[in-house]
């Protein structure tokens, strides 16, 4: 179809009017934007179950999208909801005694400088750390707040998106200005890294809090079930992760004259916690996606910042789509390139 000049201005104008509006409602919408992203995860993820509702046991939509929630609300939204509301709770208690931190960090450094004659501490480096602790602890807790509430969200979304969802899939692929082929190759990408990631991640987190606990407990960490928990959210931090949970601990005991027990957690946090992660990455590789390193750290990075909780799946999944249409761009308009996969 060819297009004359006016109706290409007509066009480009109405395509501009559609991004002006929609980055108005993304705008306004942010901060429910992980709600809209978790819904969009559990269809995905569910979508096989709905159309097995739908045309095998010739549910009605609306029946088949009930019985959907009631499953997402059992296992997913009341024991998230569950765990947030007890972190939360937990963190807001927390009562640091900074004065005894940075007392004890000057008696290390006093210790140092005493073997090396090197200055490591000074009043003026160490002023930032209550600030930073109060901020933090804050932070967790709002965010695990937000959690909650955009948990509501998605239950709202997922509904409609359980009801419409074959017709908002063909109008996505509609409107992908792509040859078929390549329409498949990026929804089939989409499909993939979000299986990989939704399910991938919280049995790296089960299986890494389960570690922890079992490692908390030999080393009589105090509370060791909810430094488990917090370990397996660690997980979801790029580089640093779980070493943000057992290493402070360590310390602490440390500082506290448990030498034996804070030299053995760090060993522990060291050896086994950290290790897990790549044991448990080997054997989901066999069945989910085989995602590069690079793509799930700075994938992660940009997420976490992008969309928040749900940054873990919706940023490895932009830095792969980045990736993927690099190489169909080289494909189709560059034909002496290879591609980036070769």
């Amino acid at each position: 179809m060819f297009w004359s000049a006016k109706e290409k201005r007509w066009s480009m104008t109405l395509i501009l009017f559609i991004l002006i509006l929609g980055g108005i409602i993304f705008f306004e919408l942010q901060e429910f934007m992980s709600g809209f992203l978790g819904a969009f995860t559990l269809y995905v993820l569910m979508r096989k179950q709905m159309i097995y509702l739908t045309e095998r046991k010739k549910f009605r939509p609306s029946s088949a999208s009930a019985l959907l929630l009631v499953e997402v609300v059992l296992l997913f939204l009341i024991p998230i909801s569950v765990v947030s509301i007890m972190l939360a709770d937990k963190i807001s208690m927390i009562d640091i005694d900074f004065q005894f931190i940075l007392g004890k960090l000057n008696e290390l450094a006093y210790i140092v400088e005493q073997k090396t004659g090197y200055e490591i501490f000074t009043g003026e480096n160490l002023s930032f750390i209550p600030k930073w602790g109060i901020a933090t602890v804050q932070g967790v807790a709002q965010s695990i707040y937000s959690l909650v509430i955009n948990s509501l969200v998605m239950i709202f979304v997922l509904y409609f998106l359980f009801i419409k969802g074959k017709k908002i899939e063909r109008a996505f692929r509609d409107l992908m200005p792509l040859k078929e082929n390549n329409k498949t190759a990026v929804l089939q990408e989409v499909k993939v890294m979000i299986h990989a990631n939704a399910i991938g991640i919280p049995l790296l987190a089960v299986a890494q809090g389960g570690v922890a606990l079992a490692g908390f407990l030999i080393f009589d960490v105090k509370e060791p079930l909810f430094y488990a928990i917090l370990t397996g959210f660690a997980t979801i931090i790029p580089l640093l992760g779980t070493g943000l949970v057992w290493a402070p601990l360590g310390i602490s005991m440390i500082m506290n004259d448990n030498l034996v027990n804070g030299i053995g957690l760090l060993l522990f946090g060291f050896l086994v916690i950290t290790n897990i992660d790549n044991l448990i990455r080997f054997l989901l590789q066999k069945k989910l996606a085989d995602v590069h390193p690079l793509i799930t750290v700075f994938g992660v990075i940009a997420g976490l910042k992008l969309f928040g909780f749900w940054g873990v799946i919706f940023g490895p999944l932009l830095v792969s789509l980045f990736y993927l249409c690099i190489n169909i761009y080289r494909q189709e308009y560059t034909p002496r390139s290879e591609s980036l996969n070769d």
